[in-house]
């Protein structure tokens, strides 16, 4: 088990510039080139959808839906931002994270990419929701 953790954690500090090739070489790979581009454009849609709907937004809307049902719900609107970097960073890291391993853990690769992709159709379908709920 320490042996795993070592191999994680020892990874060596990366410049931009290897960065940049690390993720190239990862997206060299289709099936991860075409997951990556579809989170990609469900976050720009995300922002379109925010900027095109935020003129009919009221002040307050339903965010923290696991509150009682009342005020303690309710969040300003500007806090709808929150989804849409949230899926931007978790985007951001999973990248870092998954051509760092990619090498060495195909499967963690994918499984960390999926993830995020999945995660990303969610917070996307909670803002749906949300706007609909509210306007």
């Amino acid at each position: 088990m320490k042996k795993t953790q070592l191999r994680f954690t020892n990874l060596p500090n990366s410049t931009f510039s290897q960065t940049k090739e690390e993720v190239d070489h990862l997206l060299g790979e289709k099936s991860i080139k075409k997951v990556v581009k579809a989170i990609l454009i469900i976050n720009v849609l995300i922002i379109g959808f925010l900027i095109v709907v935020w003129p009919k937004l009221p002040p307050e809307v339903p965010l923290f839906y696991s509150r009682p049902w009342g005020e303690p719900q309710l969040a300003k609107k500007t806090e709808l931002w929150l989804l849409s970097a949230s899926g931007w960073t978790l985007t951001l890291i999973n990248l870092k994270i998954s051509s760092k391993i990619f090498a060495r853990h195909q499967t963690l690769t994918l499984a960390l990419i999926w993830s995020n992709l999945v995660g990303v159709l969610l917070a996307s379908i909670a803002l749906i929701e949300i706007v609909l709920l509210a306007t």
